[in-house]
């Protein structure tokens, strides 16, 4: 069978709810939370204004605040009034007036025609223009060059329109930030938990850990994020504009893992950016103040493009020595050994690793090439296409307290699938002794019970590892089976110790042949090449020798020429 096919003792037989009925002003309420949240935790880092605004919005009648929260959650600051419309407010243009005079909403100016204009439709613009419109945008400066009956459009469009502006718009963005402690995240989240769209492990909130704890960590956040929106908008405008980016960047925060981590993540994409640009050297200087991966490896590359093959050869060196995670260090070992047959220098790597081939000839249907290649295996056993759901998935289930354990910092808002320093290089070590008594518990007989436990129980919860819908108790009670406790513990070894990389790269099948045992297959169609994290994969299944192969799939000729 393929994953995907619900047996009968598939995923825990549950009764579906109806989707709940939110409240018909559910939004403010979830606004309300989180100004709570925040004012309650962060008061004494809030600054004037935003001190201010809380207690001028808990001073507003509920219309009003439903009003603004409402317009404060459009995409656009500018808003038409003659197109609003909510059930549950009453008297809207009353409710706008009063908003004006408290100060939430200000009437838009001409000055910002060009920000505003966008929000009117072409019928709009066509009754205000004295000629049909050709160009499908039309700016302010258009409706204010022309002219009808002694009046520009952009002044009759005025006339015949109410158009406010939020305000407080970036109050309100430090307000999520210190909720959420990011700005990907927003009300929505709110809303998929309340509909039961979205599950969280109801782990204790850490109020004595809070992310924030100056003005200035939060203003570098703030800042940083304003620089991920301008270099997303000023990527493709060439070296100057890209470097300008980089010299406004925060300092890197050394008290702060989570900002120095996004920090250099943004300024390697900066300098590789730049690389695109053929700016060598602004590149390879910003390499050289970041040094996450891939930076050391970029600069190696820059250097041999240069020809200073010493050069790229002592970077690689320098990796072997401390590398900062698994992928760097495959990267140092086969470019030392590209390297060495050059003839310039001496370098005996370790031997790279040559995966079982199996050359598979199939008729082509209309499906993923995977899920052919285990149809064919099924005839002798049982095929699924996994992925990474498997020894993630099981990983997950058996590790389940320990990943939402409470540890200092690592949850701070009740909308989190992973522990705050889930993607940092010392989560294991974070959690070393909490691991290490797990694995101990595995190794005496454990681990069915804790992964089918959890399977039963915690099933839809939110959890980086486990993919719920890729996923049944067959595919896990057979994986139990067949694969052995010490198989599982090197699997498991191996994943924990750098989860942000190697969470990824496992073979797409596993195959349980009716004969017994089982065999991860990596399916690789015509042109497919094997990626870095696949063979790092597969050099640590012959180190605990661990069945594998790579099935090269072709297709016979008639089939290939059919058409579907």
């Amino acid at each position: 069978m393929l994953t995907g096919e619900l047996p009968a003792n598939g995923p825990p037989v549950r009764t579906v709810p109806s989707t709940p009925k939110l409240p018909a002003d559910y939004y403010l309420q979830n606004f309300n939370t989180l100004l709570d949240f925040v004012f309650s935790n962060y008061r004494h880092l809030l600054n004037e204004e935003e001190r201010h605004f809380y207690h001028a919005f808990n001073h507003l009648v509920t219309d009003s605040q439903r009003l603004y929260v409402r317009l404060a959650s459009r995409s656009s600051e500018f808003i038409r009034c003659k197109s609003l419309h909510y059930p549950e407010i009453q008297q809207t243009g009353k409710t706008v007036t009063n908003l004006i005079d408290s100060g939430f909403l200000s009437i838009a100016e001409a000055s910002d025609a060009s920000e505003w204009v966008s929000i009117f439709t072409r019928a709009d613009l066509a009754e205000v223009l004295p000629a049909p419109l050709k160009d499908k945008q039309v700016d302010a400066s258009v409706l204010q060059a022309q002219d009808l009956f002694g009046q520009s459009p952009l002044a009759l469009l005025m006339a015949n329109h109410t158009i406010v502006k939020t305000r407080y718009r970036a109050t309100l963005q430090c307000y999520r930030l210190l909720f959420f402690g990011n700005l990907q995240q927003d009300f929505s989240a709110f809303v998929l938990r309340d509909l039961g769209k979205r599950s969280y492990e109801p782990y204790p909130i850490d109020h004595t850990n809070l992310p924030f704890t100056s003005r200035r960590q939060i203003e570098a956040y703030l800042h940083y994020y304003h620089c991920c929106d301008v270099y997303e908008s000023v990527k493709t405008q060439g070296t100057e504009a890209l470097v300008e980016i980089q010299r406004s960047l925060p300092l890197l925060q050394a008290d702060d893992r989570t900002l120095s981590r996004r920090l250099a993540k943004l300024s390697n994409r900066i300098a590789r950016q730049l690389e695109r640009c053929n700016a060598l050297d602004e590149a390879s200087e910003i390499y050289r103040t970041t040094r996450r991966p891939p930076a050391r490896e970029r600069l190696a590359r820059i250097a041999h493009k240069r020809g200073n093959t010493a050069q790229a050869f002592a970077l690689c060196q320098e990796i072997e020595a401390d590398p900062g995670d698994a992928e760097e260090l495959m990267f140092a070992q086969q470019f030392s050994t590209r390297l060495a047959k050059t003839g310039s220098i001496n370098y005996v790597g370790e031997t790279t690793v040559k995966p079982p081939m199996q050359r598979l000839k199939l008729e082509k249907l209309s499906l993923p090439v995977e899920l052919e290649c285990a149809l064919h295996y099924a005839k002798e056993g049982k095929c699924f296409y996994v992925e990474n759901a498997l020894v993630g998935g099981m990983f997950g289930l058996a590790t389940w307290d320990i990943l939402f354990a409470p540890i200092a910092g690592a949850f701070f808002h009740p909308f989190q699938s992973a522990p705050a320093d889930f993607q940092e290089s010392d989560f294991y070590s974070q959690r070393e002794s909490l691991f290490e008594k797990r694995f101990s518990q595995i190794n005496n007989g454990l681990l069915a019970e804790l992964a089918l436990d959890n399977f039963h129980y915690k099933y839809g919860i939110a959890n980086p590892l486990v993919s719920w819908q890729r996923l049944d108790r067959q595919l896990l009670t057979l994986a139990l089976k067949r694969i052995s406790t010490p198989d599982w513990l090197h699997l498991f070894d191996y994943l924990c110790k750098d989860i942000r990389n190697n969470r990824s790269g496992l073979p797409d099948l596993v195959f349980f042949p009716d004969t017994g045992g089982y065999r991860f297959i990596e399916v690789k169609g015509p042109g497919d090449r094997l990626q870095k994290n696949q063979l790092r994969w597969m050099q640590h299944f012959e180190q605990g020798n661990i069945e594998y192969s790579v099935a090269l799939i072709e297709y016979s000729l008639d089939s290939a020429s059919r058409e579907y």
